[in-house]
């Protein structure tokens, strides 16, 4: 009678077959350990790369489309004025915007924001108004609900609006909105609580998100210089 091949295989040849096939399983788990460890680290690394802490709070880089966003959640205030999470999202990466930021910010708690805009000086030329919307949201959510106005006596009766300038408002924040040489941020010199955001080639969005941010620091302590 023929014998059964496995029934005639040597138990060492099994053995090692056996440690062979273990050897194997061992490699492949093995790879596939450090093939998760390696999408994991990937993952992690960009997953770093798009966040980073700025101005006391931590900006996450997203996409939109083709439109690159620098967004952050604060904490901010309803309509109704019970705290909600307001998300703040930037069109300029907030380390790289140089707009210089001179004089302490400092609004005055309970009164009326001013956002005054100098038609005299032909800010009314650059058409995006959407950087203005949105940084009226902004000083929404953060407890300082912006009043629309202009800056001369004709222009308030022309567009019906209240005149504000750094001389006749002292008991409120005046932050006038105007074109000049360089953009910048700059507190008067007599009157503490009223700021001129300079605007040059029409860049208003990268001036107010500027604004933007250095208030951010000011609540929360930062250094952004």
């Amino acid at each position: 009678m023929k014998k059964n091949n496995k029934d005639s295989e040597n138990p060492e040849e099994k053995k090692e077959t056996n440690s062979s096939q273990d050897t194997q399983l061992k490699w492949i788990i093995g790879a596939m350990v450090f093939i998760a460890l390696g999408i994991f680290v990937i993952f992690w690394i960009s997953n770093a790369a798009k966040s980073f802490d700025y101005a006391g709070v931590t900006f996450e880089n997203t996409k939109v489309g083709s439109i690159t966003l620098y967004s952050t959640v604060i904490t901010g205030f309803g309509q109704n004025g019970l705290p909600i999470e307001y998300r703040l999202n930037l069109r300029n990466d907030p380390r790289e915007l140089e707009i210089p930021v001179r004089g302490e910010l400092n609004f005055i708690k309970g009164t009326p924001v001013y956002f005054s805009l100098d038609f005299d000086s032909g800010i009314n030329e650059c058409k995006d108004l959407l950087p203005i919307v949105d940084f009226s949201r902004f000083m929404y959510a953060m407890g300082f609900p912006l009043i629309s106005s202009v800056t001369s006596d004709e222009l308030s009766i022309q567009y019906q609006k209240p005149m504000a300038d750094c001389t006749n408002k002292p008991g409120s924040t005046v932050l006038i909105l105007s074109t000049g040489n360089e953009s910048g941020i700059f507190r008067d010199s007599t009157n503490k609580n009223c700021y001129y955001l300079k605007v040059s080639n029409c860049e208003e969005e990268k001036v107010l998100e500027r604004f933007e941010v250095a208030i951010l620091a000011k609540f929360t302590g930062a250094d952004i210089k």
